[in-house]
């Protein structure tokens, strides 16, 4: 019964320190994804908004908004139209 009992301990004891991600292991992802979102309503705060004006995010950050002539579009941009 002790050793059950130990086992069990040193068994969720090693579980608790377990890795939780993968190493990438020197091989870094460079490529960063565009999305473009065109002719799009889009609202600064309540009572300003900007109609039909293209929104454009960096690896899941907002880097430019405005108009579509305002706003440069990257060639490997998914754009949603």
């Amino acid at each position: 019964m002790k050793k059950l009992l130990l086992l069990t301990f040193v068994t969720l004891s090693f579980s608790g320190i377990a890795q939780e991600t993968f190493v990438t292991n020197g091989a870094k992802n460079n490529n960063h994804n565009y999305y473009a979102f065109k002719n799009a309503t889009i609202y600064k705060d309540f009572q300003t908004s900007i109609e039909k004006g293209t929104l454009l995010v960096k690896d899941g950050k907002v880097v430019a908004v405005g108009l579509a002539k305002e706003v440069t579009i990257p060639k490997n941009a998914v754009v949603y139209d």
